[in-house]
């Protein structure tokens, strides 16, 4: 035990004080902040950004509610989003009028012009030409204001009232709240599939990343010849469970530093948000049960046994990291494969496809703790995939460390499958 300790020791403080570490771990908080508040930020400087828009109306009916309609659509501020220019060409002018317009845009002198046809109410469709078509959100509002007043005009030339119909038609949303011990309480559905989904996405990052550092590792020791000399003082199980054991502590670190920063931010990132976007205030936020961090630990602990041993197997077949990055991916398609079910299974938590596979243990880590944050999963589908993934991680160890205590020792091409039974057997 001594000597795994002095392994698990070596491998933890040479990760700790490595740049990589102190990099990765500062950085994924940044990061997070980052994609958090960045498009809120950027909203507030590129808000006021005012469009120069020409209108050709051939219809003859929409270019004076559109041009009313589009200055309005300022959400408030004092600059209009949008400045608009009416064309009335006659027929002899057509042409000189849209390359004039097609060379303003080209110019920047204009961000887009309209050609709104004369079957517009028959046809649905309007022209919109600029400088580039990829601008799929200033697309959605031209489209959204067209549309608006386009639907507003059929109204009114049939002799109903725009505003009642609007009125009747308005769409009705629903105030979700979640059903728990102490009762009902309100909680945002789209709050609770983002909080879902960033717990399940960390788990994902964190099974093929220190899985990774336990492959890299064993290729290292191997390709360098040190994995020689410390057999010659511990032998192949010691060293496997040395580098697990001492890398997942490492994961456990960086984790630990992680939540912490997710604590301090869940008390005062909101109310930074609020104070960008009012609007955030009106979202009700999950709460978060201390048994979520507890299973995410659980399942972070079991996932990474189970796949740092398969790592661990590919670290000590191959010669080096490129022969390791081809290898690997058959290890690396059982994570994905999870993840790519998690959106099905997230639809109906409690459905027969999601038991089962929540059940397998290589998909148990995301996919169970995913049920659990839904509220779907029972205390014996816990229990189970705890004792499955702890019987599963078991077995994969002996048979890792069978491949394990040959493979570190060999050099040269890869070994194939009839090979790898061979080294199974007789080691």
């Amino acid at each position: 035990m001594r000597k795994i300790w002095t392994l698990i020791k070596r491998e933890y403080v040479t990760r700790i004080h490595t740049k990589g570490f102190l990099w990765g771990t500062l950085l994924m908080p940044v990061f997070i902040l980052l994609v958090t508040f960045f498009p809120l930020l950027l909203g507030e400087f590129t808000g006021d950004d005012v469009k120069n828009i020409a209108i050709i109306d051939r219809s003859g009916a929409l270019a004076a509610p559109l041009h009313e309609a589009m200055q309005n659509d300022g959400e408030g501020k004092e600059a209009t989003r949008y400045h608009l220019h009416i064309h009335t060409p006659d027929a002899a002018a057509w042409t000189e009028t849209v390359q004039l317009l097609d060379n303003q845009v080209k110019d920047k002198k204009l961000d887009a012009y309209l050609i709104i046809p004369e079957d517009i109410f028959e046809s649905n469709q309007f022209e919109l030409h600029c400088s580039t078509v990829s601008n799929l959100l200033f697309n959605r509002r031209i489209e959204n204001a067209v549309t608006q007043v386009a639907t507003t005009t059929r109204l009114q030339r049939s002799g109903l009232d725009a505003e009642l119909v609007k009125k009747f038609s308005a769409r009705i949303n629903a105030k979700t709240y979640k059903v728990g011990e102490q009762g009902s309480r309100e909680e945002s559905g789209f709050a609770s599939y983002a909080v879902n989904y960033i717990f399940m996405f960390l788990l994902y990052i964190a099974l093929i990343l220190y899985g990774t550092f336990v492959m890299q590792g064993v290729t290292e020791d191997k390709s360098s010849r040190v994995m020689e000399i410390l057999l010659s003082s511990a032998n192949a199980r010691q060293i496997m469970a040395g580098k697990i054991l001492g890398i997942g502590a490492v994961g456990l670190t960086q984790f630990f530093i992680w939540m912490l920063f997710a604590a301090l931010a869940s008390m005062y990132g909101l109310a930074m948000v609020q104070a960008i976007d009012p609007g955030i205030s009106k979202i009700a936020m999950p709460t978060i049960s201390i048994w979520v961090y507890v299973l995410f630990l659980v399942y972070f602990i079991l996932g990474f046994f189970l796949y740092a041993t398969l790592y661990a197997a590919v670290g000590s077949m191959v010669n080096s990291d490129r022969e390791a990055q081809s290898l690997q991916w058959p290890v690396v398609m059982l994570i994905l494969f999870a993840m790519l079910c998690a959106f099905p299974v997230l639809q109906n938590p409690s459905g027969t496809f999601a038991i089962v596979i929540s059940l397998l243990p290589f998909f148990t880590p995301i996919l169970m703790f995913l049920r659990f944050t839904a509220n779907a999963a029972t205390t014996v589908e816990l229990l189970a995939s705890i004792l499955i993934m702890i019987l599963t991680t078991w077995g994969l160890i002996w048979v890792t460390a069978k491949i394990f205590r040959v493979g570190i020792l060999m050099y040269g091409k890869k070994p194939t499958l009839q090979e790898l039974l061979k080294w199974m057997k007789y080691s």
